[in-house]
């Protein structure tokens, strides 16, 4: 993978999880217990976790 390409994937990726942030969704989260999340808070969660792991990769990989 070039050098470009990288950087392109991390300002994408970089630009959803800010989104995640500005938009309130880490801090809806953050104060729901486990009974009461909903199908969407999972799929954010499942989300999230796959934008900090395609972060991860794009960064070391």
């Amino acid at each position: 993978m070039s050098f470009w390409t990288t950087i392109l994937g991390l300002l994408v990726v970089g630009f959803f999880l800010y989104g995640f942030k500005h938009d309130g969704i880490i801090e809806r989260l953050e104060h729901k217990k486990l009974k009461d999340l909903t199908v969407n808070d999972f799929f954010d969660i499942l989300l999230g976790i796959l934008l900090v792991g395609a972060f991860i990769k794009l960064l070391f990989g």
